[in-house]
């Protein structure tokens, strides 16, 4: 939050999380891991020189909530947009997906949308994942 205060980035300081905070330690794990990948892209919005985030939120695969197993691919889904010149949204892009720190973020969907004629504002809506795999057996040991 520092950081982006003295960078002159406008986000939403909720982060994204839910009004009532979760009590489930898989949610709970699952929201620090959104955090962090917020937090990842929040810093390169500061390299990129983006200006704004209008919306951040947060949605967990719905299974969390059950009390069954989950199978195959869970997704916790980060959504944003932000507002502003193109060039550093696209500058952005880039930058989520060169592995800084050894780490790239998934790019579920984007959407840039052209500023419209008088304004300055373009938008990207953005969807990121963290993504699990869930019931895959063991391979085969190998003799020999």
């Amino acid at each position: 939050m520092t950081r982006c205060g003295r960078a002159g980035l406008a986000f939403p300081e909720d982060l994204g999380l839910p009004k009532l905070a979760p009590t489930r330690e898989q949610e709970i794990a699952r929201y620090l891991e959104a955090l962090d990948v917020i937090d990842a892209t929040l810093t390169l919005s500061i390299e990129a020189g983006l200006e704004r985030v209008d919306r951040l939120q947060i949605d967990l695969d719905p299974r969390l909530a059950s009390n069954r197993p989950i199978e195959g691919l869970e997704k916790t889904l980060i959504e944003l947009r932000l507002s502003g010149a193109a060039p550093p949204m696209v500058a952005l892009l880039g930058l989520l997906q060169a592995g800084r720190g050894g780490r790239s973020v998934l790019v579920e969907r984007a959407e840039l949308h052209a500023a419209r004629a008088g304004g300055d504002d373009a938008r990207l809506d953005l969807v990121l994942s963290v993504a699990h795999l869930h019931g895959l057996a063991e391979p085969p040991e190998k003799d020999g």
